[in-house]
């Protein structure tokens, strides 16, 4: 019988296979492109650090608004989101600027992460998905910390 079940979330995961096979291929978008599990890892870490910069917190909302040629941009962005125990907010690249707004208000966004250009939302920050520099964000906060009890 397990009583503290260690919680396995899709950063967690990706971080295991990045270690073991970095180089292998993750995702595969015909006509697109591909990700191995290394650069999958280290593109979400990147994201990751430019939203604590923008002080992303657990719990968030943070939409992600990308179009069916920048799947893998939204994989990046999706385990990015997690990987900081924020919310990922999916919104179609093709909704109307109103509808963009109504979603990400409704929902209490607190920025929106997309492929790049300038996307119609002056509710809060936005943030291009694009490869940063380096990543210094090495702690996973897609799930909380709990002391053990004594």
């Amino acid at each position: 019988m397990v009583l503290h079940a260690v919680a396995t979330t899709v950063p967690r995961l990706l971080a295991a296979r990045s270690a073991s096979e970095p180089d292998r291929e993750a995702l595969v978008v015909d006509g697109i492109g591909a990700l191995t599990f290394g650069s999958w890892q280290r593109r979400a870490a990147d994201l990751a650090e430019r939203l604590m910069q923008r002080r992303v917190a657990p719990g968030d909302r943070v939409g992600l608004r990308f179009g069916a040629a920048e799947w893998l941009d939204y994989a990046v962005a999706y385990v990015a989101v997690q990987r900081l125990g924020a919310v990922a907010v999916p919104v179609s690249a093709d909704a109307a600027p109103a509808e963009l707004a109504h979603v990400l208000a409704d929902c209490d966004a607190a920025g929106l992460v997309h492929a790049g250009g300038t996307p119609d939302w002056p509710g809060g920050w936005t943030q291009a998905a694009g490869d940063g520099a380096g990543s210094r964000c090495g702690e996973d906060l897609s799930t909380p910390h709990h002391e053990e009890p004594r």
